[in-house]
């Protein structure tokens, strides 16, 4: 199966590695721009043809291994995605979606700001959580609000719904 009538598309993949599943699983046959903060995930796709992939640029914190700061806040008010894929340390309803660190707090705002649709995916750890540095909460008043998914830790038994982008099943197992 193709992309059908999908010709071009760009998403964003935060840091992490609920997002860097993600990036494994983007389909072989469509053409998209992948904007990232994250080294790994740039590194990972960058071999794939299919795939312009760009980095937001910015410091680099070695515990993430994500660029933040203002250099990658300047990149993303520039670019608008479909899609942005949001990592998060914690997803509480009292204080919303949070991270240890204000740096990161900040280049997740701005990805949310790039998205037509961000999306928060996180594991079920994740839930109830939070932590220091607030950048999103579980409701917006905009007209794009940021949807949270939790998501299982991937099994060879868990079977996802068609790709949304182009209508194929990228499930590495079937």
């Amino acid at each position: 199966m193709g992309c059908g009538a999908i010709v071009e598309g760009a998403i964003l993949l935060d840091s992490g590695t609920t997002t860097a599943r993600i990036a494994e699983m983007l389909p072989l046959d469509c053409e998209l721009t992948v904007v990232t903060n994250s080294l790994p995930i740039a590194l990972t796709l960058s071999v794939r043809p299919n795939l312009q992939v760009l980095m937001t640029g910015g410091r680099v914190r070695s515990r993430t291994l994500a660029a933040v700061g203002d250099w990658a806040g300047d990149a993303l008010a520039s670019v608008r995605v479909d899609v942005a894929f949001l990592g998060a340390n914690g997803i509480s309803a009292a204080y919303g979606l949070t991270t240890p660190d204000q740096t990161e707090a900040a280049a997740k705002r701005a990805m949310i700001r790039a998205a037509r649709r961000p999306v928060v995916v996180a594991d079920h750890s994740k839930l109830g959580a939070d932590y220091f540095a607030r950048f999103g909460e579980l409701t917006r008043s905009s007209s794009a609000p940021v949807s949270v998914i939790s998501v299982s830790i991937w099994s060879r038994s868990w079977k996802r719904p068609a790709c949304g982008w182009c209508g194929h099943d990228h499930h590495p197992d079937g």
